[in-house]
C-alpha cells in the first residue's frame, strides 16, 4: 500500500524533546514500512527521512518562534504541499489539524485524519461541517464532545515498550510533560509537598506559560525537594521514568490521550492521574496505578504504591499498547478506506 503520512510541523519528526504526536507519527511510519508497506512522510526538513518536495519548513516552527498566525499560514502551506500529491498514493493520513479535512473535500483525496486535540467551542462547528470525513478517535472518551463524526476506529497510540525496562526506584515522584495549568504541575508540587518526597519536573516551558512557570513552580524549586531538570528525551527519558516511585498526571482537562502514562506503565512506573478525558480508559485503577479527584486523594495514593506490582503495570503496557497493535489498527483502517470511493471533490460536483 502506497501511504502519504503527513505529520505536525510544530517539532521535528521524531521530535528531539517534547513531542508526543510527532513521535507517534514516526513509529507508525516505521511500523508500516517493516510491514512491507511505502510510506512518503510529510514534516519538516530536519526531520529524519524527509525527501526533497515532502517539505516546505525547513526547520520545525518552534525553533523558529512562529506566532499562531504564522503557524496557520505554514500549516496551509504544508497540507497545500502534501494533498497537491494525493493521487500518488492509496491513501492519505493526515495528523496536523482539522485544516487537512478543507483541503480534501476541495481536493477529493482520500484522506484519513486522527484526531490528536480536544473538541471545543472553537472547533466544533468546523468538525461537524467535515462529518462524513473518515476520522480516528484516539481514545473513546475524545468521541463524547462530538459524537456525530465517522468514526472509522479508536486507536490508542502506542510505544515501543521494547526501549522501556522496570528497574531500580530512586525514591522520587515524577511529573513528565508541558509544564501549564491545565498539566496540574502546581498540583504535583502540592501533593510532593505534602507527601515529603522528592519532586522531579521534566518538561518544556512555552512562552505563554512561562508566567505560570515563575508564578507557580519557580518559588519551589531548591534543588532537592523539587527539581527541574527541562525537557528530556531518548536514554534520559527512560531512565528518569524509571527511576520514579509514580508519575503525578494531575492534569485539569479532558486530555484525549496522554502518552506519558503509557510510558510510565511500561516502566513499571504506577499512576497517579485526576479522572477527565481518557485517563480512565489508560490507567487501571489498582492495578497500574490510582485515579483520584483531589490532591488529598493523591496523597493516600502514595501511601498505598506497595499494593502495585511494577511488573503488572508493565505487563498491561505491552498488552495494550504497544506500537504493533497501533500500527495493526491503522492498517485496518486503510485497508477499509481503500476499499470505498473516496470524497467527491468540489470541483467535480
Amino acid at each position: 500500500m502506497r501511504i502519504g503520512m503527513i505529520s505536525p510541523i510544530w517539532e521535528t519528526t521524531p521530535p528531539t524533546g517534547y513531542g508526543g504526536i510527532e513521535r507517534v507519527v514516526d513509529m507508525l511510519v516505521r511500523g508500516l514500512r517493516d510491514r512491507g508497506h511505502e510510506v512518503a512522510l510529510f514534516a519538516t526538513g530536519d526531520s529524519p527521512g524527509a525527501e526533497d518536495g515532502r517539505w516546505t519548513e525547513p526547520r520545525a516552527l518552534r525553533h523558529l518562534g512562529y506566532d499562531t498566525w504564522s503557524c496557520q499560514m505554514a500549516e496551509a502551506l504544508h497540507l497545500a504541499n502534501a494533498l497537491k500529491h494525493h493521487r500518488t498514493f492509496d491513501i492519505m493520513h493526515n495528523h496536523v489539524g482539522p485544516l487537512g479535512n478543507a483541503f480534501a473535500e476541495v481536493s477529493g483525496a482520500r484522506l484519513v485524519s486522527t484526531l490528536h486535540g480536544p473538541f471545543n467551542g472553537d472547533n466544533l462547528r468546523y468538525f461537524e461541517s467535515f462529518a462524513h470525513h473518515p476520522f480516528v478517535s484516539i481514545s473513546d472518551a475524545q468521541r463524547q464532545d462530538c459524537p456525530s463524526l465517522n468514526y472509522m476506529a479508536t486507536i490508542h497510540n502506542g510505544i515501543e515498550t521494547a526501549t522501556y525496562r522496570c528497574g531500580k526506584k530512586q525514591g522520587y515522584l515524577l511529573f513528565l510533560g508541558r509544564i501549564s495549568p491545565e498539566k496540574g504541575t502546581h498540583l504535583a508540587i502540592e501533593t510532593a509537598r505534602r507527601t515529603g518526597i522528592p519532586l522531579v519536573i521534566a518538561g518544556k516551558v512555552d512562552p505563554f506559560d512561562q508566567e505560570y512557570f515563575e508564578r507557580e513552580v519557580a518559588p519551589h524549586l531548591d534543588g532537592e525537594r523539587v527539581r527541574f531538570i527541562g525537557e528530556v528525551a531518548g536514554l534520559a527519558k527512560r531512565e528518569v521514568l524509571e527511576g520514579a516511585i509514580a508519575l503525578l498526571h494531575l492534569v485539569q482537562w479532558s486530555e484525549p490521550f496522554g502518552l506519558v502514562m503509557v510510558e510510565a506503565m511500561a516502566s513499571g512506573t504506577p499512576v497517579i492521574a485526576m479522572p477527565y478525558g481518557s485517563i480512565p480508559e489508560i490507567v487501571s485503577h489498582g492495578r497500574t496505578g490510582f485515579i483520584i479527584d483531589t490532591v488529598n486523594e493523591a496523597v493516600d495514593a502514595l501511601s498505598r504504591l506497595d499494593a502495585i506490582d511494577p511488573h503488572d503495570c508493565r505487563r498491561e503496557a505491552i498488552a495494550r499498547f504497544d506500537v504493533s497493535g497501533m500500527v495493526g489498527g491503522y492498517l485496518e483502517v486503510y485497508q477499509r478506506l481503500v476499499a470505498e470511493p473516496a470524497i467527491q471533490s468540489q470541483e467535480a460536483l
